[in-house]
């Protein structure tokens, strides 16, 4: 069940990139934040397609955390 956009804020968000796990956080309704080994913070989109009956997923990149904070984010993949 998706909880809203209000789940990644910028606050937590810094304290999550501080602790310098990798790992990803979720909105719960597709856009995600990933942490790659290098330590970069990017956003990524999940969705599918259906292809012949089939849902295929996918996942689509919109930017790095630096470039584009969390509020943007939420109303960059929202607006779509």
């Amino acid at each position: 069940m998706a909880r809203g956009n209000d789940r990644l804020t910028d606050r937590g968000i810094q304290s999550w990139l501080t602790k310098g796990t990798t790992g990803k956080l979720a909105d719960g309704e597709g856009l995600h934040l990933v942490r790659l080994p290098s330590g970069a913070a990017t956003w990524r989109v999940k969705y599918s397609l259906r292809k012949q009956g089939a849902l295929l997923p996918r996942t689509f990149s919109i930017g790095t955390y630096r470039t584009l904070p969390a509020r943007r984010s939420n109303a960059h993949w929202r607006s779509r």
